[in-house]
């Protein structure tokens, strides 16, 4: 899917540790969303991204990811040091606890539809741009 040519495509991280999860959702975010897609299975990878990558604009996480940190953990970490990132946390088996969830990020419970992800992703980074301006 082409983006307008004045306008850099939406990037967003994506962190799973399955692949035979990550990449179909990667392909998915990409074709059907027109998103350009970094993938990171751990969220140790996932914060070498961020510091390397500063277009990111957008996070998806799975909650059970292997390393120190889980995706609620590491959602908290993206939320503090990067606010204008939107956040996206998913799980099948974790629901979230209260106060699990950072302000302004949304938990979605597995399965979901593909255009929910997309529709859900791509308005929190238009409102996380909105509040930086």
């Amino acid at each position: 899917m082409s983006n307008s040519s004045c306008q850099p495509p939406i990037t967003v991280l994506l962190v799973d540790d399955e692949v035979i999860v990550r990449v179909p959702t990667a392909q998915l975010l990409e074709h059907k969303g027109g998103l350009q897609v970094i993938e990171a299975s751990r969220a140790d990878e996932a914060l070498m991204c961020l510091n390397k990558r500063p277009e990111i604009q957008g996070l998806i996480t799975e909650v059970r990811i292997p390393g120190a940190l889980n995706g609620f953990a590491l959602a908290r970490v993206v939320s503090e040091r990067w606010p204008h990132i939107a956040v996206v946390i998913t799980s099948h088996q974790q629901e979230p606890e209260s106060g699990e969830i950072p302000d302004g990020s949304v938990y979605l419970q597995k399965p979901y539809r593909s255009e929910r992800l997309i529709n859900t992703i791509k308005p929190l980074i238009s409102r996380s741009k909105a509040s930086s301006i």
